[in-house]
């Protein structure tokens, strides 16, 4: 069985999200969701959307955006891990090469964060190709 594909991504969250009664996600933050995750199968795309009701429900807020990109950096990198500003710094400089590098060879970075997770500093995606 293929992967799904963006647009049947996008539409299996639209369907989860269907089930959720009270939430604050907007059909953008969907969308992206979809364009970040290629090559996720339908199950991982469940696993991500199931951390971020968890992590709502933590939080005793309803899901939002905010919630569900979190989720998916969490489910794809590892929790979330604090540093000084220093470290930050050159995480910045470090990641803002690999985007400059990224866009001089034609292609467009797609999200680029310093926020470390797991075992990254911080990380650059490419924009999704594949259509």
């Amino acid at each position: 069985m293929d992967l799904p594909v963006e647009e049947e991504r996008e539409e299996y969250l639209k369907r989860l999200l269907s089930k959720v009664q009270e939430h604050e996600v907007k059909e953008e933050a969907l969308s992206n969701l979809a364009k970040r995750t290629p090559g996720e199968s339908l199950a991982n795309l469940q696993s991500i959307f199931s951390l971020a009701v968890r992590n709502a429900q933590k939080q005793g807020v309803k899901l939002n955006n905010d919630i569900l990109l979190n989720a998916l950096e969490e489910f794809m990198y590892g929790e979330k891990r604090e540093n000084n500003e220093e470290y930050n710094r050159s995480v910045a400089i470090h990641e803002s090469g690999h985007a400059y590098v990224c866009s001089l060879s034609g292609e467009k970075p797609s999200f680029v964060t310093i926020v470390s997770r797991g075992d990254f500093g911080g990380y650059m995606q490419h924009e999704n190709s594949e259509k």
